[in-house]
């Protein structure tokens, strides 16, 4: 066997873990974006559901439950945001 053949099977070995990798990662991202999706759906439902009917409960948790799994909540994130600022303005200090 000459020298140059394990020199290439090793490079072949890692394109092809590349390759793998990225593949699975493109996987795992599409399920993800097909899982939101579904989520979003499912909460339009229930939100046009509770607007057009009287809301119970039920739809609310369900509702909740939907946005939290996408990782939206029922009460903003105020220590994570900035208010918006007027241009030209400097920041309250």
């Amino acid at each position: 066997m000459r020298p140059t053949a394990p020199l290439l099977i090793a490079v072949l070995a890692i394109v092809g873990a590349v390759i793998g990798y990225t593949m699975w990662g493109q996987h795992q991202k599409l399920q993800q974006e097909r899982a939101v999706t579904a989520l979003v759906a499912d909460t339009t439902t229930q939100l046009r559901q509770a607007l057009t009917a009287t809301p119970t409960r039920e739809m609310f948790s369900r509702i909740d439950g939907n946005l939290r799994s996408c990782g939206a909540g029922s009460t903003p994130r105020a220590s994570r945001s900035r208010p918006p600022r007027a241009a030209g303005r400097s920041p309250p200090t």
